[in-house]
């Protein structure tokens, strides 16, 4: 079987919420919870992370995540052994991974931190933003994002004659 092609997507942002929401419990800010909650982050980041892994093998990842969550995203990744290559900070509270075996060109990185920079601020992501993530790497295979919230992703790969598949709750 092929691998995925690539990754790219964009976990959800209220994970918070809704977990708390399945437990039946409030919302709290607190530094005990505050605790609890990230580690509840990191076992639901290594539940999904390994599954993509799987479909993806060694094809670029592209995940936007938010900065609060970033250490605790990174440290999932290196638990998995999914390498980081790279990470773009944007003016929103938002971070751009890169992960991967796949390697990215200094001249690869340079046309995404200029395009992170021009595109940045929407929870929405254009989608000239995702097709040249897209395009930066060389794709092979559908593109999987797991994540597809209005499908944003979906409509980046269409754009460039790849074929995509989308999941959203």
């Amino acid at each position: 079987r092929e691998p995925m092609g690539a990754l790219l997507t964009d976990p959800p942002y209220h994970l918070r919420r809704y977990l708390c929401a399945l437990e039946g419990g409030e919302e709290r800010h607190v530094l005990d919870h505050d605790v609890i909650w990230m580690q509840k982050l990191g076992e639901w980041y290594l539940k999904w992370l390994p599954l993509c892994q799987r479909l993806v093998w060694d094809r670029p990842a592209w995940f936007f995540v938010g900065w609060e969550w970033a250490p605790t995203f990174l440290r999932c990744l290196a638990l998995t052994q999914w390498p980081v290559q790279d990470f773009w900070t944007g003016p929103r509270e938002e971070v751009l991974v890169l992960a991967g075996h796949q390697p990215i060109t200094p001249a690869c990185a340079w046309i995404v931190r200029e395009t992170v920079r021009k595109c940045w601020g929407l929870s929405r992501k254009p989608v000239p933003l995702l097709q040249t993530l897209l395009e930066v790497v060389p794709v092979r295979g559908p593109v999987l994002d797991p994540f597809a919230g209005d499908g944003s992703t979906l409509l980046a790969a269409k754009g460039l004659g790849l074929s995509a598949i989308g999941i959203e709750y």
